[in-house]
């Protein structure tokens, strides 16, 4: 009598191997234009975090902050640098 944990006895199928396709290749991804566009935005954002700071309507924190993304966007052109290097 099968049992309420035996799946193969609830569907009526026999167990087999069930064959998988190949996992496919990774797409080549350009990330250097993607960077560039952040850091571009960053770069925005640190114009007009400066231009408000200056009138005294922010703190000099957001300012801090968009420093901060375009030097990750920095860090992430040299990482993907050396990626392509060892291609």
């Amino acid at each position: 009598m099968p049992t309420s944990n035996d799946s193969s006895a609830d569907t009526g199928r026999s167990r087999r191997a069930v064959e998988r396709r190949p996992e496919p290749e990774p797409l080549e991804v350009r990330l250097r234009p993607v960077m560039l566009v952040g850091i571009a935005i960053w770069a925005v954002v640190l114009v007009v975090a400066v231009l408000t700071t200056a009138s005294g309507a922010a703190t000099g924190r957001l300012c801090a902050i968009a420093a901060t993304g375009i030097a990750l966007g920095g860090l992430g052109l040299l990482w993907e640098r050396r990626r392509q290097r060892r291609r």
